[in-house]
């Protein structure tokens, strides 16, 4: 009888045992390791989990190939915002410009607005040396706030000239796309 009721038991388990899953990795020290619980930490190798056959029935990644993996990932999805905005861009191009020429029209538009504003910004940095000149036999302390607001200006000119450039090589980039979008026998 009790016989019997041991292997009941041991019957009853079996599924259980037969389920339970087996892990393998590769400890620090560069040694296979088996066990019915998987390790603490992950280990540099990764584990692999085993079934009752001892077949490979799921692979955890490594901290590395994880890394890689979330790079590809990364990389993978800047590429597809890249590529969605560009066909917004393509869009709105499209939208905008009939031709390259409206392109630059536009372009010279915003240039003369910021050559505009230069010619304005360049008047007040002349204001103000002025302004720093006849300071120059005042303390050291009341010059100071004309030279920080002639440093201020000689920013705002240079980032002026910089936003120039900016609009010149986005036009230009605009108009070769916009021929390429519309065909090259476009004017």
């Amino acid at each position: 009888m009790r016989r019997a009721l041991l292997f009941a038991a041991t019957l009853a388990l079996t599924p259980i045992i037969a389920e339970a899953g087996l892990y393998k990795w590769v400890d620090e020290n560069g040694k296979v390791q088996y066990s019915d619980k998987p390790p603490l930490q992950l280990p540099q190798q990764g584990m692999s989990e085993l079934n009752r056959h001892g077949r490979v029935t799921r692979q955890a990644e490594s901290p590395a190939e994880r890394q890689a993996r979330e790079a590809r990932e990364a990389a993978a999805k800047e590429a597809e915002q890249r590529a969605i905005e560009a066909r917004h861009h393509d869009r709105a191009l499209l939208e905008s410009y009939r031709s390259a020429a409206d392109v630059e029209r536009e372009r010279d538009r915003k240039l003369a607005e910021s050559e505009a504003v230069l010619k304005t910004l360049s008047a007040q940095r002349q204001a103000q040396a002025a302004k720093l000149a006849e300071l120059a036999r005042q303390p050291a302390a009341q010059q100071a706030g004309a030279r920080q607001e002639l440093a201020a200006l000689d920013a705002k000119i240079v980032q002026r000239r910089q936003d120039m450039t900016q609009i010149r090589a986005r036009a230009a980039a605009d108009a070769e796309r916009l021929k390429v979008l519309r065909g090259a026998n476009t004017p």
